[in-house]
């Protein structure tokens, strides 16, 4: 055989081994990969369940996040006392007793007043509080995602295990060789981690996507 045939044996082999890439790139992003997460409206995410609200989130331009009184009543399985006459909201919670009045930075917990950062207000019609001024209220911690518009509520007694990934790799929708990539997670990358299945991790991004990885991808 020819240097020549070899030659153009080896660029043939060289074609068709860079066409078979190509086309498993291909499916693997068309079929192997969800769109990213992004919905219309801001959502709320318990942990790492969904709450369905009656009433919508607010969220101002400083990212102060509202509730309804409606809804946070709901939630905590507990009764707000809003007067009319006066224009302030009591509530008692647990050991706590809260008062804040319409239109007021002010607060007042457990006898101690302070400035808070949202205020109570009317908003089509129904009354919406500043729940992210509530964590030492109702022991939480809120965080809110813009890239996904997922509101993120984490009840501090019952704190979950947190982890970092070790370099950038994907999350996956479930434990199969054919699941699908739903987002990615870049080097030092905080999770949060839900449960412990074999060789994988179901995780929860900061941006409230859950789903699976690998446990040797994250420490």
């Amino acid at each position: 055989m020819s240097k020549k045939i070899k030659k153009n044996l080896i660029i043939r082999r060289l074609i068709i081994v860079i066409f078979i890439i190509l086309i498993i790139c291909i499916i693997n992003k068309v079929f192997f990969t969800a769109k990213e997460v992004k919905y219309d409206e801001p959502v709320l995410m318990v942990d790492a369940n969904f709450v369905d609200l009656k009433d919508n989130i607010i969220i101002d331009s400083i990212e102060n996040i509202y509730l309804s009184m409606n809804d946070i009543k709901t939630i905590y399985e507990q009764e707000m006392d809003y007067n009319e006459e006066t224009k302030a909201l009591n509530i008692s919670y647990e050991n706590h007793k809260v008062t804040l009045k319409l239109d007021s930075n002010e607060i007042k917990i457990d006898g101690n007043e302070r400035t808070i950062s949202g205020r109570m207000q009317f908003s089509s019609g129904n009354l919406y509080l500043p729940f992210s001024d509530f964590g030492d209220i109702y022991n939480f911690e809120i965080t809110y995602s813009a890239k996904t518009n997922i509101v993120i509520l984490d009840n501090i007694s019952d704190k979950k295990e947190t982890a970092v990934a070790k370099k950038y790799t994907y999350v996956k929708d479930d434990r199969s060789f054919f699941a699908k990539k739903i987002t990615k997670l870049l080097k030092d990358e905080k999770v949060t981690i839900l449960e412990k299945y074999g060789n994988y991790y179901k995780i929860r991004t900061k941006d409230g996507i859950i789903g699976y990885v690998k446990s040797k991808k994250i420490i």
